[in-house]
């Protein structure tokens, strides 16, 4: 990349180096497109977001065998566990041993227009600023995109429009059925809801949903609910604490726009039960790097129409645990 102030370009710029940033630069170099992955944070997986759980093709998906380690825990259905810090630092190495140019630390500022098959953007990192062209950009930073924002979609959510999450890992806990996770909505605190996850051998992730305005609210009835739980988390010991947010709003209707693909939670694919969302980002990113085509002259362009279709799946899914939520929430209210 070109030094302070200069500029270079690149095939294409993916903002976030979660499970949907890496699923798309993966696709993308194995395509034979120049990939740059930027991601705010100083290391990928830290800190921690959720409760690390998704399905069971979810490497299938990465096109990548998992490393030890990289599996906390399977439970039922054949869930797995992920362990997030390990999975995606280690993944965002095995992607720069390859090729793909990863920059922890390093932040999108401002994008400009699509102009002659690119945009310029720039980037904030310890070096100073830099600004690049990029011909297709993937938006991956997650909830509230402030890249796709920046290239003209409205992504704005307010506070009454997202979930709060968190979660307390725990550990010593001889009482816990270690292969059998579970998922309670509250009736009398509709639409908040609490879950055990299991870790691995007498651990678990024990956290709570809970919408936006009321996140005040969420440590001390995490803490009434574990306490009310005595038969399977008596003796528990914290070990971390991690606390997230995700959209609670149907996803974005159209994920893209010129030269532009919004892709995982940045385009609210999260469903509304349970808040899952790895997997589908891990999905989108799949099929954003599958949607970036070559067009005359040889220049790169998204197929926004396309990839919007190859998500047919995820949102048909995401529209039934939408309707299976408006009907707990109905009863229950």
């Amino acid at each position: 990349m070109a030094r302070s102030g200069e500029e270079s370009a690149v095939d294409a710029l993916v903002v976030g180096g979660g499970p949907c940033g890496l699923s798309a630069a993966r696709h993308l170099h194995a395509a034979g497109v120049s990939v740059l992955l930027v991601d705010a944070r100083r290391e990928l997986g830290t800190p921690l977001r959720c409760a690390e759980v998704t399905r069971p093709d979810f490497f299938e998906v990465l096109d990548l065998q998992p490393e030890p380690g990289w599996i906390r825990w399977r439970i039922n259905y054949g869930f797995i566990i992920l362990d997030r810090h390990l999975v995606e630092s280690g993944v965002g190495k095995k992607l720069a041993g390859l090729g793909v140019d990863v920059r922890p630390g390093c932040a999108v500022v401002g994008v400009g227009a699509h102009e002659n098959g690119a945009r310029e953007v720039e980037l904030l990192e310890a070096g100073g600023t830099r600004r690049i062209r990029a011909r297709v950009v993937i938006a991956a930073d997650g909830v509230s995109s402030r890249v796709a924002r920046m290239c003209g979609l409205d992504t704005r959510l307010s506070m009454l429009e997202v979930a709060s999450t968190l979660a307390y890992r725990m550990e010593n806990l001889p009482h816990l059925n270690n292969k059998q996770a579970v998922l309670e909505y509250l009736p009398e605190l509709s639409p908040h809801y609490f879950w055990i996850i299991p870790t691995g051998e007498h651990a678990a992730n024990v956290g709570l949903g809970i919408p936006g305005h009321r996140g005040h609210l969420a440590r001390p009835l995490l803490d009434r609910l574990i306490a009310e739980r005595l038969e399977q988390l008596a003796g528990g010991r914290t070990i971390e604490t991690a606390v997230g947010w995700y959209p609670s709003v149907q996803p974005l209707a159209t994920p893209y726009a010129e030269g532009l693909l919004v892709a995982g939670g940045a385009a609210r694919l999260v469903g509304a039960e349970s808040g899952e969302g790895i997997w589908q980002a891990a999905v989108s990113g799949r099929e954003a790097a599958r949607s970036v085509v070559r067009g005359a002259g040889g220049m790169l362009t998204v197929d926004g129409a396309a990839y919007r279709t190859r998500l047919n799946r995820v949102y048909d899914e995401l529209a039934v645990s939408w309707a299976k939520r408006r009907g707990f929430d109905a009863r229950s209210g």
